[in-house]
């Protein structure tokens, strides 16, 4: 894509898809590529008792408090010729149906003039709108640009057919494709006890032809041509669909989104495994 934008300074860019990945593509195409920068803060103890309030590494200056080790947040330069859009309109995003946004409260979400959600479907009982699937940080503070008017380089168009998308994307020079994940399992193969056939391939149940896997409640992994889930094979992360309407969780009540987080898969997930 660099490469690109490198030859043909005005090239016209469309990404397909409406959430995290899609708008952090078009945050990277407008800012540039980030420094790579480690923010992990070294909080272990040393021996020595010496410190005045040190910031330096902790592999060379031993002392008592919890410092910050410069080591690990020193940044690298990514090296690129043509690193940002310039211009109006270059970038498109297209979305289907909505673009989901994450907020804390109904009442937040009013106020910000953001009223693209089912209060009944949409969002939690306690009043959380969209707290799995919707925007967030970056993300979320520019698609607030983008509708503000203050990001004149990207624009959004609802596209809800492949028809409608066609129109946007054949005329571009470079097409993004960012709508979402689908699991990449090993292979493995079921034994009859009996040996009375022979081994076979099993394939897992997915919830549409290159998506995600379906899993049970219990988030057991389903055979694609028998149709039961397995007792011993169980999936979970984003390649699997976790359903947030699932009695655990304090989620969107609707069918078809999926709940991602590592919360989830410590906690709410981790009970299923591990009753």
């Amino acid at each position: 894509m660099m490469e690109v934008m490198k030859k043909k300074p005005d090239a016209k860019i469309t990404i397909l898809g409406s959430q995290h990945s899609a708008f952090s593509v078009a945050h990277m195409l407008l800012e540039g590529p980030y420094k790579l920068r480690r923010t992990f803060t070294y909080t272990k103890k040393k021996r020595e008792k010496r410190c005045k309030r040190c910031r330096t590494c902790a592999h060379t200056e031993r002392c008592e408090c919890a410092v910050n080790c410069l080591c690990y947040s020193s940044p690298r330069e990514v090296k690129s010729e043509q690193s940002k859009v310039e211009g109006v309109s270059k970038v498109t995003i297209l979305f289907r149906d909505k673009i989901r946004v994450h907020y804390s409260s109904i009442a937040l979400a009013e106020q910000d003039g953001y009223s693209d959600f089912d209060k009944r479907l949409d969002a939690t009982k306690s009043g959380i709108v969209y707290p799995f699937t919707g925007l967030r940080t970056d993300a979320k503070q520019l698609w607030r640009r983008i509708k503000n008017g203050q990001e004149q380089r990207v624009q959004l168009v609802q596209a809800p057919s492949p028809q409608e998308a066609k129109k946007h994307t054949q005329d571009a020079d470079v097409v993004v494709w960012a709508c979402g994940y689908t699991g990449s399992p090993i292979p493995f193969f079921s034994v009859s006890p009996l040996a009375i056939t022979q081994e076979r391939e099993v394939l897992l149940k997915k919830l549409a032809p290159n998506s995600s896997f379906e899993v049970t409640s219990l988030c057991q992994c389903i055979d694609a041509e028998f149709r039961v889930p397995f007792s011993n094979l169980f999936g979970i992360g984003m390649g699997y669909s976790l359903r947030t309407n699932d009695a655990a969780l304090n989620a969107e009540a609707r069918l078809n989104l999926r709940a991602d987080s590592v919360g989830v898969y410590f906690k709410q997930t981790g009970a299923k495994l591990l009753p």
